[in-house]
């Protein structure tokens, strides 16, 4: 259980980084940008733990 829950803070922490990134450099909230900017985030944040880890 304790898994899922890092996983979930390292959700919001990508969605409100996206959001941030978003409204700086886009001035704008698009849906599909800022999810996909998320995602990106998201999924360095995955890979550089699991490197670190290793």
């Amino acid at each position: 259980m304790k898994g899922f829950y890092i996983f979930a803070a390292r959700l919001v922490i990508a969605a409100a980084a996206a959001v941030i990134i978003s409204l700086v450099f886009f001035r704008t909230v698009e849906p599909v940008k800022t999810g996909l900017l998320a995602a990106g985030l998201l999924f360095l944040a995955i890979i550089f733990e699991k490197t670190r880890n290793s």
